[in-house]
């Protein structure tokens, strides 16, 4: 979460910014409280979409330059609306792991 206490940083020195998070963090976003926060609906690793997804990562980028251009509160979070998708437009499976194939359990730590 040290994007949120980054932006603050410039915010503090005149830099205007955006968070760009997935909503998975929003409860640690909102505990942060970067200046303005972009909440999307992706998985880890993906905040702005998935890699070739060139339509939703524009979509993704706009969202978050009117956010700062339009927020008139401090702490402002807004959400995108639409889901996670492939570049193909489908979304992406839950699980990846191949038919009949289970994903390694971990061990406990001692």
């Amino acid at each position: 979460m040290s994007v949120g206490h980054t932006a603050r940083i410039l915010e503090e020195a005149g830099i205007a910014t955006v968070c760009v998070y997935i909503r998975a963090f929003a409860h640690l976003a909102r505990r942060i409280k970067p200046p303005r926060v972009l909440l999307t609906r992706h998985i880890l690793g993906r905040t702005i979409g998935a890699p070739g997804d060139v339509e939703r990562q524009t979509e993704v980028v706009e969202a978050a330059l009117d956010l700062l251009a339009t927020a008139t509160a401090p702490n402002t979070v807004r959400e995108l609306p639409a889901g996670y998708r492939t570049a193909t437009g489908r979304p992406d499976p839950p699980n990846r792991a191949s038919p009949g194939r289970t994903l390694p359990r971990h061990r406990p730590l001692r």
